[in-house]
């Protein structure tokens, strides 16, 4: 047998292995997501941190969603262990995940604050200045923790 078959033959597998695997939708589900709107200790959140990802996560992405995680489960975590505030995960490629994107206007990975009354987005904020804060982890983490805050102020305002 030709060895350039032989490879050709193993590349196309490949292919079609990986094809498959994203249209049965293994490439885009991550464990555990759950809906905006799922309880947290018995408790539907008023408000969510949710982190919109999708295609190809570089190292840059990865900071993204780790520092606005880590940010919300340190300074917030009174309010995470009450249930008023979750801290959710999206993939914007998952056709189920297409209204949320949508409603909020995204393109591209995204952290935004959701505040929910009944278990519906009623008012959100994207944070679009990550990008520009990703790479000085303690503005990012900042500019999470004052939009936060001043979301949830906003919130009791009205």
């Amino acid at each position: 047998m030709n060895p350039r078959h032989v490879i050709g033959g193993l590349l196309l597998l490949v292919a079609l292995a990986g094809t498959a695997h994203v249209f049965l939708g293994g490439a885009s589900s991550r464990p555990g997501e759950v809906p905006l709107d799922a309880p947290v200790n018995g408790v539907v959140p008023g408000t969510v941190v949710a982190y919109f990802y999708g295609g190809i996560r570089c190292d840059t992405c990865e900071k993204l969603e780790a520092y606005a995680a880590d940010t919300v489960r340190s300074r917030f975590a009174g309010e995470v262990a009450s249930g008023r505030l979750a801290w959710r995960t999206f993939d914007m490629d998952r056709p189920d995940n297409t209204a949320l994107v949508t409603r909020f206007g995204l393109y591209t990975k995204s952290v935004v604050l959701v505040s929910l009354e009944a278990g519906k987005p009623v008012r959100w904020k994207n944070l679009e200045r990550i990008w520009d804060l990703v790479h000085d982890r303690e503005a990012y983490q900042r500019y999470i923790e004052d939009s936060l805050r001043a979301f949830l102020r906003e919130g009791r305002d009205e």
